[in-house]
């Protein structure tokens, strides 16, 4: 069982949030994320997040830059080398390609709704590559679902061994760094601080100057309200996302799944 802690002036309130938990959905997502070894195309992405940032504003000094500052922090917090973050930016800096952001929202049964991020030079060529995926599954490409979820940074922290209570220590620490809201997952003994993407290095540092050790932090748009499916349909709609996450324009791709 896992516990969600979401707080404002004056108040706590415990409330159970699908992304904090361990659904079959998740479950299923999360191995296979580990079998088809998705974190090795992390620095990919991060590059990718580079890139749109620059493009945005077409300013390459994170000072002056809002949303790289973001995506450098980002890079750092997942351990990607300083080297590694400058050769994205010169790469982004010098490069004459074209590419924008596009999202494409599906719809599948019961209400379920997947968005997906993609960076493309061709926006009709990427939704078309999607669109030959889908029509195999049980979605359909729909308009505007973007306003079904809510953006949020998420900083995912292993608590110090020396830690005691941490049920209590967490809203406190929550409470203390600037967080919105906090989930712990014990099965995996980490927590998930929610905040505004801006402040996901804020958030992410003082819990490390408390003594947590960060596995990761990052933007990410998290469903308003979650829908149930069958074994059968959730197994239909994962392969689906695995197809579109090989795609090379995809960045990140949401849902609403329990």
């Amino acid at each position: 069982m896992f516990s969600s802690y979401k707080f404002s002036i004056g108040c706590v309130q415990t409330v159970c949030k699908r992304y904090a938990g361990h659904s079959k959905w998740q479950n299923i997502r999360h191995t296979k994320a580990a079998k088809d070894g998705e974190k090795s195309r992390l620095y990919i992405k991060i590059g990718q997040q580079i890139k749109i940032a620059i493009q945005e504003t077409g300013n390459a000094d994170p000072t002056y830059n809002s949303k790289l500052s973001q995506a450098i922090d980002v890079a750092r917090v997942n351990h990607v080398p300083s080297a590694t973050i400058q050769s994205f930016i010169n790469q982004a800096k010098n490069s004459s390609d074209k590419s924008k952001v596009l999202w494409i929202d599906l719809k599948g049964p019961r209400g379920c709704f997947v968005i997906i991020q993609t960076l493309t030079s061709n926006p009709k060529r990427t939704k078309d590559l999607i669109t030959n995926i889908i029509k195999k599954h049980s979605l359909t490409v729909e308009n505007n679902l973007r306003n079904q979820f809510t953006h949020k940074g998420i900083v995912v922290a292993k608590p110090n061994s020396n830690f005691k209570d941490i049920e209590e220590l967490c809203v406190e620490h929550a409470i203390e760094i600037g967080a919105e809201d906090v989930k712990h997952e014990p099965e995996e003994n980490v927590l998930k601080f929610i905040c505004e993407p801006i402040y996901l290095k804020q958030v992410s540092d003082k819990l490390k100057e408390i003594g947590y050790e960060i596995e990761d932090a990052d933007d990410h748009f998290l469903p308003n309200s979650t829908v149930s499916l069958d074994e059968v349909v959730m197994q239909d709609l994962s392969n689906a996302i695995d197809k579109i996450y090989t795609l090379p324009d995809v960045i990140k791709v949401y849902d609403n799944i329990e």
